[in-house]
């Protein structure tokens, strides 16, 4: 055991482990996190992977800096309505407008098609029809 005083000085003291999950709570990155506590991002994982304290501590911050950042983001977008599950009236608005945009630019995708191949698997017969009936 080594005696009171000696060795090398914790890196990442209580000061700096504050710090740390404090900007992981408000939104910051992982990256921003650690760096406000003066050490790496992967020293950050492999802490939280031998200190159970400290891994339930920067769930719960990782956790509050998701909720603050998602509260940043404005509704009614596709985006949010992709990314953050949001289902509100106007995201999902937004998401169903911008999907039908994408459909009208897309234009008729059979246009210019003369025949349409159907395989039919039961007889492993391919069968021509004019484009119209497709």
């Amino acid at each position: 055991m080594t005696a009171a005083g000696r060795g090398r000085p914790p890196v990442f003291d209580d000061v700096a482990r504050a710090r740390y999950l404090a900007v992981l709570a408000g939104g910051g990155s992982m990256v921003d996190a650690a760096a406000a506590g003066g050490i790496t991002a992967r020293w950050a994982s492999h802490l939280a992977s031998v200190d159970t304290g400290f891994a339930e501590a920067r769930r719960v911050a990782k956790r509050d800096g998701k909720a603050a950042r998602s509260a940043l983001r404005p509704h009614g977008s596709e985006g949010r309505y992709v990314h953050e599950k949001c289902r509100c009236e106007l995201c999902t608005k937004a998401a169903a407008t911008e999907r039908q945009a994408r459909r009208d630019a897309a234009g008729d995708v059979t246009a210019g098609v003369g025949e349409v191949s159907l395989l039919v698997a039961s007889r492993s017969q391919e069968v021509f029809l004019p484009a119209e009936a497709a």
